[in-house]
């Protein structure tokens, strides 16, 4: 078997996983048309991509994902992550672009797993409004109007309170890439102060030999005074 067959089978790999995914987890079209959303976008093809590319189509998927999370069920979600990590490593061939799309997938996995388990879901709140309607069968229409306002408004809180987390995700990893390229810029800053340091080094070995060359001018121009004056008491003495 060779190498395209293997690229071959992974495609119709990730794309019959898709296609059922997508068929079980969406039931109105309306929905199906935002997952089509999501079909589009996926990288299917198994060419290099940068790191850059590989992070902005990660985090458009998991927005679009967060549109669509109010008709998806837990597993559905689950599916679609395990899919977004092979696709992501099968497209990306560098291992720093694999470990930044994965450690995103994982902590965008960690907000989930916090909206879903520490804020009430719309369904839990729906059933128990729809038994306490049931229980007072005075104020029946009144009841239901307001237990679908509530749960949209909640809902509508909950998804803008996971949009909120996700900026200040967002805003932390801007902070940690302006870190490094501050440290990149100290460092810089350090190499030219080294550099400095040497040049000045070496104008001070440079003085240094011109003193020593001027001292040497001077001994001889001293010898040469002292052969003078003995040249002149040997002619005088004579």
């Amino acid at each position: 078997m060779g190498h395209g067959k293997v690229i071959k089978l992974s495609k119709t790999f990730k794309l019959g996983y898709l296609v059922t995914v997508w068929h079980s987890c969406f039931q109105s079209k309306r929905h199906r048309l935002k997952s089509l959303l999501l079909l589009l976008l996926l990288p299917t093809t198994t060419t290099t991509m940068t790191t850059a590319t590989a992070t902005t189509t990660t985090f458009v998927l998991l927005l679009l994902l967060l549109l669509t999370t109010s008709t998806m069920t837990t597993t559905c979600i689950y599916y679609y992550y395990l899919l977004l990590l092979l696709l992501l490593h099968s497209t990306t061939t560098t291992t720093t672009t694999t470990t930044t799309s994965t450690t995103i997938l994982l902590l965008l996995l960690l907000l989930y797993y916090f909206y879903y388990y520490y804020y009430p879901s719309p369904t839990t709140t729906t059933t128990a409004t729809a038994t306490t309607a049931t229980a007072a069968t005075t104020t029946t229409a009144t009841a239901a109007a307001a237990t679908t306002t509530t749960t949209t408004t909640a809902s509508d809180l909950l998804l803008l309170l996971l949009l909120l987390q996700l900026l200040l995700l967002l805003l932390l990893l801007l902070l940690l890439l302006l870190l490094l390229l501050l440290l990149l810029l100290l460092l810089q800053l350090l190499h030219l102060l080294l550099l400095l340091l040497l040049l000045l080094f070496l104008l001070l070995l440079l003085l240094l030999l011109l003193l020593l060359l001027l001292l040497l001018l001077l001994l001889l121009l001293l010898l040469l005074l002292l052969l003078l004056l003995l040249l002149l008491l040997l002619l005088t003495t004579k």
